[in-house]
């Protein structure tokens, strides 16, 4: 057949790399792999400028909605948290708050496409000016002037995670906000990918290294660029090797201008390998008496392989491990693994120590996200850290969590909205209170009234209706089958492929440097 994802369709249409290997085989997928690699895109698409004074009504309409709505829309936390909204988005005299789009009022996308010849950039102009915005919403603002510190987490899994064993994670993770919904879908190049997809809110491409090309394009929405334009230093720490994967290229291109790493300004005599509390050790000092600053940090404790024999942060952190998990009847593998993750929780508890001795903690957030789940753990042993078998589950072996905590937080707030990892640069800076366009980043702000989306590598994806897996064709439904509309589902399949198409061509065509005039 010639449905959507058939080999047919595979072989014809947009190239799709898992799928592709199973239907097509090695020969025909390493043929078409090499054509993208070469014309850097599996497809070209074309898209209609919108009609740009429909698209304002609509989302004066939505506005309308959102802000009628907003005295009892519905609460996805378990607890309201004050601050941000009525600063950052003004009241109405009922002191209701009014939520505005989060857009760029200088971009004009008739304007845009009008003065260019290049085809992709008109087609660029065209999907975006018909991408409806976010909205500001209640903690819009709510940690802006804060410091930040943003953690990826390598291997970091929920299922990791206790008071026990890990404190300090815990407390990021379930005191302050808390995403219980949350997926974190492995992209092609594991790790690096899903650092990418955190820091830069799009999807990374199968037949290129997305964020060693990112290098040589404007970013303006990263977050080291965005607050150093407000007067914020931003550094970047990772405690492995720079140079495996260029990240003295990448990292400064977000704005972390000083970046250090094993070899490249990070000069840790007698280095402990993997060791993250070495490192935190070895940079607090870079920053901790700036009055503003972004601190960004790769980890790498938590990397495979999980045993006592070769890995030295597991064999130091043992005998802690073993005595808070004794009553878990966890193997010697999992109980690495946590042993591994503690050397992160450790690097965390002393920064936090070093900020409140130097009053800075209460203003400043910490965001702790994983770059993916712990591939490297045996088969079986992620289900015993997760007490369920979601090792056979394509959708649920990717279901974890992130954090996002300050000090000042007086309550937790539990978001139970299904979003995933590229939605985190957008609800940081909406917290952050930054101004930015929603409509140029794949990802939504979590914390707004966006609609649910999460994609994975094969393009199969999720929303609060469906579950559709591109490898089957199969349709699981969260809602009565009656609810949903016709067409839905092809719909959303279109939506996941020009999302995917989009995040691939901002790199291809510097797409910022082209809005910004840069």
């Amino acid at each position: 057949g010639t449905a959507a994802y058939t080999p047919y369709a595979l072989f014809h249409g947009r190239y799709v790399l898992e799928l592709s290997m199973n239907k097509l085989g090695v020969m025909v997928t390493t043929g078409r792999d090499c054509v993208t690699m070469v014309t850097q895109s599996s497809q070209s698409k074309t898209f209609e400028l919108a009609d740009i004074g429909d698209n304002q009504s609509d989302a004066q309409t939505a506005a309308s909605d959102i802000n009628a709505a907003s005295a009892d829309e519905t609460d996805f936390s378990s607890a309201s948290q004050t601050g941000g909204s009525d600063q950052a988005a003004g009241s109405t005299q009922a002191d209701e708050p009014v939520y505005v789009p989060q857009v760029d009022e200088s971009i004009d996308f008739q304007s845009l496409y009008n003065q260019t010849d290049d085809e992709e950039l008109k087609s660029l102009t065209a999907y975006f000016s018909g991408v409806q915005p976010t909205y500001t919403d209640e903690y819009t603002g709510m940690f802006e002037g804060y410091n930040v510190v943003f953690v990826t987490a390598e291997s970091l899994s929920t299922y990791g995670i206790s008071r026990e064993a890990t404190p300090t994670l815990y407390k990021i993770y379930h005191e302050g906000f808390e995403f219980t919904n949350f997926y974190n879908p492995l992209w092609y190049h594991s790790t690096i990918d899903g650092e990418y997809t955190n820091c830069l809110s799009q999807y990374p491409a199968s037949s290129k290294w997305s964020f060693e090309a990112s290098a040589d394009t404007y970013q303006p929405y990263a977050l080291g660029n965005m607050l150093n334009a407000q007067g914020y230093k931003s550094y970047g720490y990772h405690d492995f090797d720079a140079t495996y994967y260029d990240r003295t290229r990448t990292h400064p291109n977000m704005g972390y201008t000083t970046f250090k790493a094993i070899g490249a300004g990070l000069d840790i005599p007698d280095h402990v390998m993997y060791s993250d509390l070495e490192c935190m050790e070895a940079v607090y000092g870079d920053f901790i008496q700036d009055d503003k600053f972004n601190m960004y940090f790769m980890s790498f404790s938590g990397h495979l392989p999980y045993n006592y024999d070769n890995q030295y942060i597991c064999m130091i952190n043992r005998d802690g491990a073993e005595n808070v998990l004794s009553e878990k009847g966890y193997s010697d593998e999992a109980i690495a693994y946590v042993a591994a993750q503690m050397e992160l929780d450790k690097a965390l508890e002393f920064l936090m120590d070093k900020l409140e001795k130097t009053g800075k903690l209460d203003n400043t957030l910490f965001i702790v996200a994983p770059d993916h789940y712990p591939y490297g753990l045996s088969d079986g042993t992620y289900n015993e850290l997760a007490g369920k078998d979601i090792e056979n589950d394509d959708f649920e072996l990717h279901h974890n969590q992130f954090g996002i905590w300050s000090s000042s937080m007086e309550k937790p707030v539990v978001v139970d909205k299904l979003c995933s990892s590229v939605d985190i640069l957008p609800t940081v800076l909406n917290l952050l209170g930054a101004d930015f366009d929603s409509r140029l980043l794949a990802g939504r702000n979590i914390l707004s009234d966006s609609d649910e989306l999460v994609i994975f590598a094969d393009q199969s994806f999720m929303t609060d209706k469906v579950r559709y897996d591109a490898s089957t064709g199969e349709t699981s439904y969260f809602v009565p089958e009656s609810q949903i509309p016709d067409g839905y589902v092809d719909q959303m399949i279109e939506e996941v492929e020009n999302r995917l198409y989009i995040s691939d061509e901002m790199i291809n065509t510097d797409y910022f440097s082209f809005v910004y005039n840069r």
